[in-house]
Order: C-alpha cells, then sequence, then structure tokens
C-alpha cells in the first residue's frame, strides 16, 4: 500500500488549517494556456496563444462524522494550536473562508503549493450517515500588484521604441541612432512595412543608416 497522500488547506490570514480526513479518490491539477481561434478568408482556421490561465481545482470527498474512525486522521490547527477534528467547526471554517474572501494554501504532498480562493463550497447531506459530503472548488490567486515589472534599460532608445509600439503609439518624427536602418527600424516598429517607411523618407537603400537623420514616420 502506497504512502498517504497528504492534502491541507491553509489560511495564513487567520491561522486556521485542516488536513483532509478524506482526500478526493483523484485529483486533477488544470495547466493550461488561453487559446483563440481565428478563421481567416482564403486561408482557414489558425489559432492565437494567449496568456497562461489560472490553475483550477476541485476537491471532493466526505467530512465523516467527528466520532468516527476517519476523524483520527484529522487535524483542526488554530493559530499554532492543534484540536481535535470536529464536522462542524471544519464546515464552519470553510464557509467563512468563502464569506470572507480569504485566500487558501493548498499543499498537496510533494504536488501542489499555491494560493488560491475558493469559488464554491457545496456539502452534501445523507439521509442514512451523519457523513457530510463535500465538494471544494478553488481558483488560483494572483495579485496583479506583485508582478514584477519588466526590465528596460535607461539608455535604450531600441528598447523604448518597442515599448512604444506594444501601446501602439508611435512619434511622428523620430532621430535615427548608430547602426540604425531603415529596415531595421520599419520591423522594430511596424513589423514590417520598410519599404513604405523608405519611401516616405526618399531612402532607395534599406542597409544605409540612419545615424542622426529625422526619419518621417508612417501613422498606426
Amino acid at each position: 500500500m502506497g504512502k498517504r497522500l497528504f492534502i491541507q488547506l491553509y489560511c495564513a490570514k487567520t491561522g486556521e488549517s485542516i488536513t483532509l480526513p478524506l482526500n478526493p479518490e483523484t485529483t486533477d491539477i488544470s495547466n493550461s494556456k488561453e487559446v483563440k481561434t481565428y478563421n481567416i478568408l482564403d486561408y482557414g482556421e489558425v489559432s492565437v496563444r494567449g496568456g497562461k490561465k489560472l490553475k483550477r481545482l476541485t476537491l471532493t470527498n466526505i467530512f465523516p462524522d467527528s466520532n468516527t474512525y476517519f476523524a483520527l486522521l484529522a487535524s483542526l490547527v488554530r493559530q499554532l494550536d492543534y484540536k481535535a477534528y470536529s464536522l462542524q467547526e471544519t464546515v464552519d471554517m470553510i464557509n467563512r473562508w468563502v464569506d470572507d474572501d480569504e485566500i487558501i494554501r493548498v499543499i498537496i504532498s510533494g504536488h501542489l503549493n499555491a494560493e488560491f480562493t475558493i469559488e464554491n463550497h457545496v456539502s452534501r447531506i445523507r439521509e442514512t450517515t451523519s457523513d457530510l459530503g463535500y465538494t471544494i472548488d478553488l481558483v488560483e490567486y494572483k495579485n496583479p500588484e506583485e508582478q514584477p515589472e519588466p526590465y528596460v534599460p535607461e539608455d535604450s532608445n531600441m528598447v523604448k521604441l518597442k515599448k512604444r509600439t506594444i501601446d501602439k503609439y508611435v512619434p511622428s518624427q523620430i532621430t535615427g541612432q548608430t547602426g540604425q536602418t531603415i529596415y531595421k527600424l520599419a520591423k522594430l516598429t511596424y513589423g514590417g512595412k520598410w519599404q513604405e517607411l523608405a519611401d516616405r523618407n526618399h531612402i532607395t537603400d534599406p542597409n544605409i543608416t540612419l545615424a542622426g537623420q529625422i526619419v518621417e514616420m508612417l501613422p498606426i
């Protein structure tokens, strides 16, 4: 018989945690990206990958009655004080986490250690038993304010120009930099269109340096 999987839900804000007395038979941990599809005329369907989706997790089994053998497999913790497992206290604690929008750390030994919010908690009451079925749907928690800012060198005009193209802003004129050509500038700014940019500035050689030259830019 293999080692029992350890699954714990922990709320750092309240100092509360529960080790599940009976684990789900299987637990799917999603890891996916957003994919959008577009139908291009005379070409067909293409896919465009977007950002990474949040992990989603569903835990489902039963919370046993407090007086059963299975209750010995669980433990409640409050502010580092261990307590005997209690069915009612466990259900009340999880419902309070839902109501208060608490951030919950889910630990699945050797497989997962991440923060989630509880999207849904369902208790299933059975007529012939005092055990209580449960389903807990969780969504990965990400705080956008904690995401690191991309590094942009202060003295890099090329990087700054690329950042402006992401914001869909291009100035009407720019001063060419050392080593910059009309081909490189067009590719960096528009992703192409070097011929249009060259024609606008009466440039016939796409490889000639633009150092110090005022370049009339194309409108977005």
